[in-house]
């Protein structure tokens, strides 16, 4: 309790002295560049004025993802305020290693962050994870970030928050990239797009390949003979695809497809032909939009494909090949939403959504009393939502009002183990649902004060992983799904102050408190044999401050900082007490980040940005701290000739090698140079 109430005070010392600067340049000429209103879409699944949303978003913009360092849309999301990006190998990360958390939510592998492509949900149907390196940035328009539960608008896996990246548009006259890059750990990429409107057709594709030889991403501490000691490598493969059509100025098509391989290679250097991970991706989606007079009609389907595959070296000494392990992954599903304007200041949104996902997950034993494990299942999702915005007291006074019921059926869920049953054992299918309702409010005190609050309901169901998987070892862990899982469920609370000074300060307050139930977590069943098993425990609370503040003292500069407290701890585990009290594992309980960009086209683009994260613990019992640690970030650009741009980028440029995970240590000082043609 001392502890967050000496962060209540440091955020208020804060705001004051960053209101400082409004007396200091009171009297200057405001030079900074007009701004058009920017519009977003996801808050409230409407477009909508960002100054007139009653929640806490972000938007990271094309000109932010140009200037930044990141390689993967994760690391875009580093320095936004509230979001924790676990990425330990740097560039070569994939699956399930890379995570984003969200307002203290998280575990070891649940993340709890809804993620978007263009409105599409991506968390795959396993364990509700996302695949970061099947975005490519350069296809990337923007990023919407929503921090807080948004389960009243788009249901489970959002109770942390929802992610929608935003890809770009074709061009309105032909427009053509080619470029390539090579840096640190011989790492190169090449990459091309090609865009154009032709009448009332546009097109937009893109193909991107990176290598790189890696490095030993072991810790010191934890290698020994025969383990970890070969460099991991990366080959990643990524094509994407946009074809639009315009029947009218009033409705439109389009349809999208993308593909995604990626191979690690490496790590054990006594296995040969050891698959470390593989994965493909294929997805595909078509969008129809239609608007007359105050009415919107939008409607989506999508599907996906996603294929996984490793091998796993047995425990301890990781020279034998244990087991190989198969996934296979379908999604599909659709969507369909009709906003309607009763009034200038009244816009009603109906619709639903539906979803299936279905896994086969298959580990085939080479030395073991096992010789194969399967499990599966499916999922069915419907949902129907509703949203009812109010624009009251002359626009100073914005009052939204929402709720979505799922119901969703979890089936065909099965396992086999040939060690145990001579036969698959099958699970009876369950049926669930939940209701969950959000208002939020926004009132704007002043043209420069504004005040936010909301208070919602969100849920998760357990995921196909959680419910049906079978034993998966690591080390000397087994691991067991849970077919009798709940949903887990959450009433979250938050209020914020947005504060506008003249000459280009603006500072942002949020304070929020979570209190959530029912938990899904991994419990140890059996400590001598190893087993530990999925399930819901008592209660968990969630509290923490976000301050972020931005100021733009001409056209060329810009200046950010933020900070974050979040306190997220088990108030309630009867089945083991010892952990009641215990902050969540993977969870950092401060981080801060500040940045500073110069960019003249006629001189040079410069940005350095800075990036603090406080102690994470690695463990249940908090007894193993890992984090603390600050890196620096350094991004050089100018434009050689009309066509051709170069770039050079530092990432942790004063050669942190920090860790966010035990098993992991980050490769450290990384530099990369690019030469970008555009025609």
């Amino acid at each position: 309790m001392k502890e967050w109430n000496r962060n209540i005070l440091i955020v208020a010392l804060a705001n004051f002295w960053l209101i400082i600067p409004h007396t200091l340049i009171a009297g200057q000429a405001n030079r900074n560049a007009v701004r058009l209103e920017e519009i977003v879409v996801t808050a409230t699944r409407t477009e909508t004025p960002i100054e007139s949303v009653p929640a806490s978003v972000t938007v990271i913009t094309r000109k932010d993802i140009d200037e930044s360092t990141a390689h993967s849309a994760d690391e875009l999301l580093e320095d936004v305020v509230g979001v924790f990006v676990k990425h330990p190998v740097g560039i070569g990360a994939a699956g399930t290693n890379n995570i984003v958390y969200m307002r203290g939510l998280g575990g070891k592998t649940e993340a709890r962050v809804l993620v978007l492509k263009d409105g599409v949900p991506i968390n795959d149907p396993q364990t509700q994870s996302v695949e970061w390196n099947e975005i490519n940035i350069d296809d990337i328009e923007r990023i919407e970030i929503v921090r807080g539960p948004a389960s009243a608008l788009y249901g489970s896996n959002a109770m942390g928050g929802v992610i929608n990246i935003i890809t770009r548009k074709p061009a309105k006259k032909l427009e053509t990239t080619v470029e390539g890059g090579y840096g640190s750990l011989n790492t190169w990429h090449a990459a091309f797009s090609n865009s154009d409107t032709i009448g009332n057709f546009g097109y937009y594709v893109s193909g991107l390949h990176l290598e790189s030889d890696g490095y030993c991403e072991t810790p010191d501490d934890m290698k020994k003979p025969g383990k970890n000691t070969k460099d991991v490598g990366t080959e990643r493969d990524n094509y994407s695809a946009r074809l639009t059509y315009e029947f009218d100025p009033t409705s439109s098509l389009a349809l999208s497809g993308s593909h995604h391989r990626n191979k690690r290679d490496g790590k054990y250097n006594r296995i040969p032909d050891f698959n470390l991970f593989t994965e493909d991706i294929d997805r595909g989606s078509l969008h129809f939009k239609k608007k007359w007079g105050g009415t919107e009609l939008l409607a989506t389907i999508f599907g996906a494909d996603h294929d996984t595959s490793y091998d796993s070296a047995r425990y301890p000494d990781y020279n034998t090949l244990k087991y190989v392990s198969k996934t296979h992954m379908k999604d599909f599903g659709g969507s369909l939403q009709v906003s309607m304007g009763l009034g200038e200041n009244h816009i009603l949104t109906i619709g639903m959504d539906c979803r299936q996902g279905k896994l086969d997950k298959h580990y085939a034993y080479k030395i073991s009393v096992h010789k194969k494990i399967e499990s599966g299942g499916r999922q069915r999702y419907l949902s129907f939502f509703l949203q009812d915005e109010l624009n009251l007291l002359n626009d100073k006074l914005i009052l939204t009002l929402g709720g979505r019921y799922d119901w969703w059926k979890n089936l065909d869920g099965y396992s086999y183990d040939d060690t145990l049953s001579p036969r698959k054992t099958r699970y009876k299918e369950r049926v669930d649902d939940s209701f969950n309702p959000k208002v939020a409010i926004l009132y704007h005190l002043a043209g420069s004060t504004s005040l936010r609050g909301a208070v919602g309901k969100a849920f998760r169901s357990p995921t196909l992983n959680n419910l049906y998987r079978g034993d998966w070892s690591y080390g000397f862990w087994t691991y067991r799904g849970n077919p009798d899982l709940g949903p887990e469920k959450l009433w979250s609370y938050e209020l914020g102050i947005d504060q506008k000074f003249p000459g280009g300060v603006t500072v942002k307050t949020t304070f929020y408190q979570s209190d959530a139930k029912d938990f899904i977590y991994i419990i140890t069943t059996d400590a001598v044999k190893g087993i530990r098993k999925y399930n819901n425990i008592g209660k968990v609370r969630i509290r923490g401050v976000e301050l972020e503040a931005d100021y733009r003292p001409a056209q060329e500069w810009f200046l950010y900082g933020n900070y974050s407290y979040n306190e997220s701890k088990i108030r309630e585990f009867k089945e083991n007490t010892a952990i009641e009290g215990k902050y969540l594992p993977w969870i950092p309980k401060w981080e801060a980040s500040a940045g500073i960009t110069y960019s003249n086209p006629h001189i040079i683009t410069a940005s350095i940005n800075g990036h603090y994260v406080g102690v994470i613990y690695d463990d249940d019992l908090n007894k193993k701290e890992i984090g603390k640690y600050f890196t620096i970030d350094l991004k050089l650009s100018r434009r050689i000739m009309k066509n051709m741009e170069a770039n050079l980028e530092v990432t942790d440029l004063n050669d942190k090698h920090y860790q966010q995970s035990t098993y992991y240590i980050s490769p450290g000082r990384i530099i990369m140079g690019n030469i970008r043609f555009t025609f």
